[in-house]
């Protein structure tokens, strides 16, 4: 873990000393694949979390066409459940780090692919009024691939919504291609500024 915020310290202090260098933050829309196999007969239903994310990015042309886009955020995700009728939820906040290549198809439309690591840094699992909080039971790094489009609104304002999927399962110790292991899903809307 203490190579995860030294690789994101670095990335952090190259972005802010960078031309292109940015802003963004906005909804998340997050569920958990297959979570409602991995409890059996536990858990009744599960639904979409909302929640948010925020960060920082930079762009580097690469062509008239091409961009990459490194970013640094705070995303908090996971799912919401129910179980004998008490509402609950699972709670998973990363620190993500998305390189995306953008390609333009017009001057301000864009779409967007990229691999994504993000790193646990804290979890939460609400039965009613109860919080458990247990290091041990989720996997500390979450491995994605995001694909998008964005919209430039003007010189300095962009809006942009993109879909992870987790290639990784959430649960510690478990394999992860198996069904009960279920892996992160994200919808997130963002609006950034160029600074």
């Amino acid at each position: 873990m203490s190579k995860g915020i030294f690789i994101i310290c670095a990335l952090f202090t190259t972005m802010l000393s960078a031309q292109g260098f940015g802003i963004k933050g906005g909804l998340n829309l997050s569920d958990l694949t297959n979570f409602e196999k991995s409890f059996e007969e536990e858990v009744e239903s599960e639904s979409i979390r909302t929640s948010f994310h925020v960060g920082i990015f930079n762009e580097f042309k690469v062509s008239d066409h091409f961009s990459i886009q490194p970013e640094v955020l705070y995303s908090s995700q996971g799912v919401n459940n129910e179980s004998d009728g008490i509402d609950g939820k699972v709670q998973l906040d990363y620190i993500n780090v998305p390189v995306m290549l953008k390609f333009y198809l017009t001057e301000g439309f864009y779409l967007e692919s990229g691999p994504q690591i993000g790193f646990l840094v804290n979890d939460d699992i609400e039965v009613g009024n109860i919080i458990f909080n247990d290091d041990d039971t989720f996997n500390s790094v979450d491995y994605s691939m995001n694909l998008g489009l964005g919209f430039k609104l003007g010189e300095k304002v962009f809006l942009n919504a993109r879909y992870g999927f987790g290639l990784n399962g959430v649960f510690d110790g478990l394999e992860n291609d198996s069904d009960s292991n279920p892996k992160n899903s994200v919808f997130a809307a963002s609006l950034g500024f160029n600074l």
